[in-house]
């Protein structure tokens, strides 16, 4: 491969990092860390109008400020006496590796969710039925005797809390009700980016926050802090909708309904509104409608988003040309990790694999590089002949390499197939829960975090710097100023690329390291082979 094309390559991998990975400002979440989940705040303001003519019930302020506490095996949830999640803590996730404390996320003002049952007319009077570790039971009355039941309950491995709102019609009358959810997410604070340099060296180090809806089996995204004005679609089938941080979602799901209107608005504060409205429902005197939906408060799982609703597993945004590939290679490394649970062990037999594949590629390649060098002296007889026409020599140059069988560029493919690895794998370990807090053995504790004594990085420079010296090059047959710059940033590239890897996720270090390691062993092989089949008056070292 010649040096141009190495260094294009290179010039690609950063401006794929700095332009085309996930990159929004840095900001600070409302993440606590705490043991255990305490009370709520009590002072939590009126619901918000959902702009609609149907008037609002005013909540009972003892139930504002009950706490309910709801708990499973995955998530301890404290809730008000209406069911508006206040706070929710991740038993499963703890906030540094070493630490004994689990994730937790605080909800301000009412809490993550507040769900209305809008009856034309009517106002509901909430009263607590009963509640235990994994229920709740509300019920809501009007005075011509309407009632609402709603049955929350949080069941063990999930990260769902399921809701169900019946609505009995015992009055004479036919009723139109609807659901309407309001989605709270408090103000975010911003912090000063560290511009070109802070995002190319440390680029997990930027916060994702955005909300996101469904619609026709594809999904939106509007990123928080460039929000500037209200978004509002209305007479659509949104199948769900929420919240998404870069680890975490909390949205709401329908179970057997679709939402007709969405609604994202910023407020005075710096808060956000996402209201969420149903499809009207009419209900015949005597008989009963139903609401059945879900909050999702939980980690970017595929699999457990998966669980909740199939086409959730979007929430994980691996980008759009390069997703398909992320989530093949994602899927590889849980396979291997069934069978071998470290996913350090699942890169190492992953680049193997890589690289297995590629090896024909890479030996046809490494041919050609080879029947390229014989070629030279026709090369420069041409370049000597014809230096006055340019044109001529183009054309001669380009009929030595179809009489000669040789491809200038074969050298580059083994390479230029493996860049989609490479900003896949960037994807995977930026974006997968996976990978967060993941060990892989010694001094690395987190293969989704850089390397933390820089050793894998430093290891890995060092291996490309000898890679660079087994490989052939076609050698350069005049010196001038433009071979001599070519020269020096093949000298420093290694360190270059180096310096970038510093910062980049471990995991993803890890792959470029065992990558090089075994290139070299590939390389001393092919070199020793093609000595014997394509020799060369100066023998390529191996």
């Amino acid at each position: 491969m010649d040096t141009r094309t190495l260094i294009a390559i290179l010039l690609i991998f950063v401006i794929y990092i700095v332009f085309l990975s996930p990159k929004p400002k840095p900001i600070q979440n409302e993440a606590v860390v705490t043991n255990s989940i305490s009370a709520p705040a009590t002072d939590a303001p009126a619901l918000k109008s959902t702009g609609t003519a149907v008037q609002q019930a005013s909540a009972d302020t003892r139930l504002r400020q009950a706490v309910v506490m709801m708990k499973n095996n995955l998530i301890e949830v404290a809730l008000n006496g209406l069911g508006q999640a206040q706070r929710v803590q991740f038993l499963q996730y703890a906030m540094t590796p070493k630490a004994k404390e689990r994730m937790a996320e605080t909800f301000s003002g009412n809490g993550l969710n507040s769900s209305q049952v809008e009856i034309a007319g009517s106002v509901l009077e909430w009263s607590l039925v009963s509640q235990n570790a994994t229920e709740l039971k509300l019920q809501g009355k009007t005075k011509d005797g309407l009632i609402v039941q709603r049955t929350m309950t949080l069941p063990n491995d999930s990260y769902s809390l399921r809701t169900s709102d019946k609505v009995i019609n015992s009055s004479g009358k036919t009723i139109r009700t609807s659901l309407a959810v309001d989605l709270h997410r408090s103000n975010l604070v911003h912090q000063e980016s560290g511009g070109f340099w802070q995002h190319l060296l440390h680029p997990q180090s930027a916060e994702i926050h955005e909300a996101l809806y469904f619609k026709e089996g594809d999904v939106t995204r509007t990123p928080l802090q460039q929000m500037e004005k209200t978004e509002a679609i209305d007479q659509s089938v949104i199948t769900a909708a929420g919240y998404s941080e870069k680890y975490f979602f909390f949205g709401l799901v329908p179970t057997q309904f679709s939402l007709q209107s969405y609604r994202l608005e910023k407020n005075a504060d710096g808060s956000f509104d996402m209201t969420l409205v149903s499809p009207e429902k009419q209900i015949a005197p005597g008989a009963t409608g139903e609401f059945e939906y879900a909050f999702y408060m939980g980690p970017k799982n595929i699999q457990d988003l998966r669980n909740a609703n199939p086409e959730l597993e979007q929430v994980v945004d691996y980008g759009s040309w390069i997703g398909p590939i992320s989530r093949f290679l994602l899927g590889i490394l849980h396979f291997f990790y069934k069978w071998i649970p470290n996913y350090g062990v699942g890169i190492i037999l992953l680049t193997i694999l890589v690289k297995l594949a590629l090896y024909p590629l890479a030996f046809k390649s490494a041919v050609s590089m080879r029947r390229l060098q014989q070629v030279q002296p026709k090369m420069k007889a041409i370049r000597d002949r014809y230096k006055e026409d340019k044109t001529r020599m183009n054309a001669e140059m380009m009929n030595l390499y179809k009489s000669e069988k040789v491809n200038p560029v074969g050298g580059c493919l083994p390479l230029l197939l493996q860049m989609p690895v490479f900003f896949a794998l960037y994807r995977v370990f930026f974006s997968s829960i996976e990978f967060r807090h993941a060990p892989f053995f010694g001094w690395i504790r987190d293969l989704s975090a850089h390397d933390p004594y820089f050793v894998t990085p430093i290891l890995m420079t060092g291996l490309m710097w000898l890679q660079q010296k087994l490989t052939p090059m076609p050698p350069a047959m005049e010196e001038n100023e433009a071979v001599h710059i070519q020269r020096q940033m093949m000298k420093w590239m290694p360190i270059i690329f180096g310096a970038i890897m510093i910062f980049l996720p471990a995991g993803l270090t890890l792959y470029f390291l065992v990558n090089a390691m075994i290139s070299i062993a590939q390389q001393v092989y092919l070199n020793k082979h093609l000595n014997l089949r394509y020799p060369l008056e100066h023998k390529i070292a191996v």
